[in-house]
């Protein structure tokens, strides 16, 4: 391996990153409806008093920062570990493709937020999915970690 540069491999793996951050998040909303259906709808109606002494945010918090916490979370995972198991890309420095990853869905959602005229709700939610991704791919980095470790003793990477 070349010592000068040895993550060579790193802004593609950046790019592979971010481009399954897209349809990762269509694949985690329907994740986080099927959230909704199954857990949350069974005891929404013992929740009447907590939603009336919170105003409303209770509600709010439970339908939607709550599931889209999970949602990214679990985007953010997996985009780091299915760009890992594509072979070409494994010796690619993860760190800076959680930073960047991270950077953009920062710079995205905080554009769209700001763009669209966001009410406190809408905001909320989307510090929550900024939250949620930065866990992800922070937690996708750790596991990449973990097995990036066992390849440069064996002189695979």
């Amino acid at each position: 391996m070349n010592q000068r540069m040895p993550h060579k491999r790193t802004p593609l793996a950046i790019l592979v990153v971010f481009l399954l951050i897209i349809p990762g998040v269509w694949i985690g909303r329907i994740l986080a409806v099927v959230f909704i259906l199954l857990f949350l709808t069974q005891f929404s109606a013992g929740w009447l008093f907590f939603d009336l002494a919170t105003a409303g945010w209770f509600d709010i918090v439970l339908w939607l920062i709550i599931p889209d916490a999970i949602l990214m979370l679990i985007v953010g995972f997996l985009t780091i570990r299915v760009t890992f198991a594509i072979k070409s890309l494994q010796a690619a420095n993860y760190a800076v493709c959680a930073y960047a990853a991270t950077a953009a869905v920062v710079a995205c959602r905080a554009g769209l937020l700001v763009l669209a005229g966001a009410t406190a709700e809408e905001m909320i939610e989307g510090v929550a999915a900024i939250v949620g991704v930065m866990g992800g791919l922070y937690a996708g980095y750790r596991y990449v970690r973990s097995r990036q470790a066992p390849l440069a003793a064996t002189h695979l990477v």
